[in-house]
């Protein structure tokens, strides 16, 4: 009976704490949010072993700029380049970031 109460008060504590972790996060947190017609830049994501081989430390990590050209619901994003050229597969939000001119 002793331990039982001693489990449910640590699981009581383990909540409130993480609940206050996450107010604390959710305070500094900051979400972006793209609207169409906005220019951003894509995150360089190597998909083969060779272009793994050749990005070094000096190589460039972004891309861009592109346009957003379609917005989904679900944090993913259509995009365009300057020319006009869209891509293939829509980009999650988390590879892009805003691009300042």
């Amino acid at each position: 009976m002793l331990l039982d109460e001693r489990q449910v008060n640590a699981f009581e504590h383990m909540r409130t704490n993480q609940n206050h972790i996450k107010r604390e996060f959710d305070k500094r947190a900051k979400i972006h949010e793209f609207n169409i017609g906005d220019i951003v830049l894509k995150k360089y994501q190597q998909t083969s072993q060779m272009e793994r081989q050749l990005h070094d430390k000096f190589s460039t990590n972004w891309l861009g700029p592109y346009i957003i050209k379609k917005k989904y619901g679900s944090g993913a994003y259509h995009l365009a380049d300057m020319e006009g050229n869209e891509e293939r597969e829509p980009i999650n939000i988390t590879h892009l970031r805003p691009f300042y001119s």
